[in-house]
């Protein structure tokens, strides 16, 4: 009997600690607007493995087969 009710107060303590950390006022944030810089797109991209081979793709890639 002692066990059980050891269990249960300790189950309600539990569980009012989550409620408590979880319930506070969310954090006030403010995120600097994102600058837009305009630089050009390459127009090909060089992309080389882990055994050194060397691939020239086109920067605008349109479709990826598996």
């Amino acid at each position: 009997m002692k066990k059980r009710t050891f269990i249960r107060i300790l189950v309600c303590c539990l569980a009012l600690t989550l409620l408590a950390g979880c319930g506070g006022p969310p954090a006030a944030t403010s995120t600097p607007a994102p600058t837009e810089v305009s630089t050009p797109a390459p127009e090909t991209r060089e992309f080389t493995d882990s055994c050194g081979r060397t691939v020239t793709l086109p920067g605008a890639i349109t479709k990826i087969a598996v």
